[in-house]
């Protein structure tokens, strides 16, 4: 196997397709209230930019995972 270092590829070998934006509304699962911020903060503030309906759905307390807290 041929690594990025070895090819002087920057990026990824295979890129992962275009995500369609043909629709209006979606819905976005996390289990922790930060979740979203980080993984998808910049796709969701696209969406929103172009009218479409974020809604989140956090399925947890809202603890942070650490016993004792």
């Amino acid at each position: 196997m041929t690594t990025r270092e070895e090819t002087g590829a920057s990026g990824p070998q295979n890129p992962l397709p275009p995500l369609p934006e043909d629709w209006e509304r979606c819905l976005a699962v996390a289990a922790h209230p930060d979740d979203i911020e980080y993984g998808a903060a910049s796709a969701v503030a696209r969406w929103t930019a172009q009218g479409k309906r974020v809604t989140y759905l956090l399925a947890t307390r809202g603890e942070a995972g650490i016993d004792g807290m």
